[in-house]
């Protein structure tokens, strides 16, 4: 569902910087991903896995290729992938259709157990923690008690909510 939501974008291009990013945070919250800020898309165009965009600082505007790559970087970030990877994966698309390819395959794909135990190591170094899963949903883990039996109690409970 979010590549479709994404290509949905297509006919909103090109963007505006607020707008590019109000496309890109809505892709991603329907994938249940991190949302992106200005700071991050200025550090992806730093490190060439977005372009830069077209014409003068004050009429920048963004292509359907640059949400194509804004997305693609926040999801396959958030799977573990470096930056350079993420990189030289885009940049041998040869086409726009090759790149939402590449950026559905990421979208589609899961966190992997390896991010989900970083999350784990994190919150119990700083012990009680808000995490923010996406807009409207967290969750809250206390220092006072085990963080993984904290967690494997949340994913009891929300596999029950999803029927599993």
């Amino acid at each position: 569902m979010p590549l479709t939501k994404l290509a949905d974008q297509q006919n909103f291009a090109p963007f505006h910087i607020d707008d590019l990013l109000e496309s890109a945070n809505r892709v991603l919250s329907m994938a249940g991903l991190r949302e992106v800020q200005r700071r991050t898309l200025r550090f992806y165009i730093h490190r060439g896995i977005v372009p830069k965009p077209i014409g003068s600082p004050k009429f920048a505007r963004y292509l359907y290729s640059h949400l194509l790559r804004l997305v693609g970087a926040r999801s396959a970030q958030d799977q573990g992938y470096k930056l350079e990877q993420i990189r030289a994966e885009f940049d041998q698309c040869a086409n726009e259709e090759e790149l939402a390819l590449v950026v559905s395959r990421y979208l589609d794909a899961r966190p992997t157990k390896r991010r989900q135990l970083v999350v784990a190591e994190e919150v119990a170094a700083y012990g009680d923690r808000k995490i923010v899963l996406s807009p409207g949903i967290s969750l809250s883990i206390l220092s006072d008690k085990p963080v993984n039996e904290q967690l494997e109690k949340a994913l009891t409970e929300i596999n029950k909510m999803l029927g599993k």
